[in-house]
C-alpha cells in the first residue's frame, strides 16, 4: 500500500516474522493483505489430516505437562506445548524453510513485483486458531502511522485495533471465529531512512480468511459479475427426468 493509497509498486523491501498455529491451512492471504488487497484459498486434505494430529499432540502435551509426565513429540520435531519452533515445513539449501520461501514467492507473484525483496521467518506456536505476523515494510515514499492506519481501515474486511495506552491490539484469541483481518501496533520503523519504514502486527483466523471466507467471497464476486448463475439463467435445457440423457429433454 503506497503513501498515495495505491496497492502496487510501493515496496522495495518487506520482512515478516510469522507465527503459525498448530492449524496449517491458509498460510498466505493474511500476510499479503498488509501489502495489497487480494484473496487466496489453500488447504489440501493432507494438511487437514496433519492439522488434526497436531492439535491432538498439543492437547496431549499440555495434559502431560500438568500431570508432570514425560512429553514425547510425534508430529513436530520438538515439544510444541509452551514452546516456539522456528521451523514450518522442511529446510531448504538456502537455510530457509519451504513455507518461508512459499511466502516469498507468492508475495512476488500476486503483487506482480518479481524483484520485491522479502525475508520471512515462520515460527510454529502453541495456538489452535489464527495466524499472527510481525510485518516490517519499506515503502517507495514516506508514510506515517496515521496515514497507514487510515489506509488499512479503508480496506474492506480489515479492522484496525491500535490503542497502545489501553493495550488494544490484535489477538489470536479474539480473531478466532471471525472473518476479518485485524491490524495494530502500527508504527514507524526507524531503521529505514526518510520515513519510508513501517512496522505493524496482523492477526486473522486462518480457517476463515484464506479458506472458508474466501471461497464464499469469490463465489459472491462471480455472481456479481454474472459469471455464475442458475442453469435457467444461462439458457440451459432443464432435465426432464432422471432417465433422460444429460442435456436432453425427455
Amino acid at each position: 500500500m503506497a503513501a498515495d493509497g495505491t496497492a502496487a509498486g510501493a515496496f522495495g523491501r518487506a520482512g515478516c516474522l510469522s507465527f503459525y498455529p498448530t492449524n496449517r491451512r491458509a498460510d498466505y492471504a493474511q500476510y499479503k493483505i498488509g501489502l495489497a488487497h487480494f484473496r487466496q484459498m489453500r488447504g489440501p486434505q493432507r494438511d487437514q489430516t496433519e492439522t488434526r494430529e497436531a492439535i491432538k499432540e498439543l492437547q496431549s502435551q499440555v495434559e502431560a505437562h500438568v500431570k508432570d509426565q514425560a512429553i514425547v513429540p510425534a508430529v513436530y520435531p520438538h515439544q510444541i506445548a509452551f514452546n516456539a519452533l522456528p521451523q514450518v515445513d522442511v529446510f531448504l539449501d538456502n537455510g530457509y524453510t519451504k513455507e518461508e520461501m512459499k511466502l516469498v514467492n507468492e508475495s512476488r507473484k500476486i503483487l506482480h513485483l518479481p524483484d520485491l525483496r522479502v525475508s520471512c521467518t515462520a515460527v510454529r506456536v502453541p495456538v489452535f486458531v489464527a495466524h499472527s505476523e510481525a510485518v516490517h515494510v519499506e515503502t517507495s515514499a514516506a508514510i506515517g502511522p496515521d496515514r497507514a492506519r487510515a489506509l488499512f481501515a479503508a480496506v474492506p474486511g480489515v479492522i484496525v485495533q491500535d490503542d497502545p495506552p489501553t493495550s488494544t491490539y490484535p489477538l489470536a484469541t479474539a480473531a478466532a471465529g471471525l472473518d476479518d483481518i485485524f491490524v495494530g501496533r502500527v508504527r514507524q520503523d526507524p531503521s529505514m531512512a526518510g520515513g519510508r519504514g513501517l512496522a505493524f502486527w496482523v492477526v486473522s483466523d486462518n480457517l476463515r480468511k484464506g479458506a472458508a471466507t474466501n471461497a464464499v467471497q469469490i463465489a459472491e464476486v462471480l455472481v456479481e459479475r454474472g459469471w455464475l448463475g442458475s442453469a435457467a439463467a444461462r439458457g440451459a435445457v432443464p432435465y426432464a427426468s432422471e432417465d433422460a440423457a444429460i442435456g436432453t429433454s425427455a
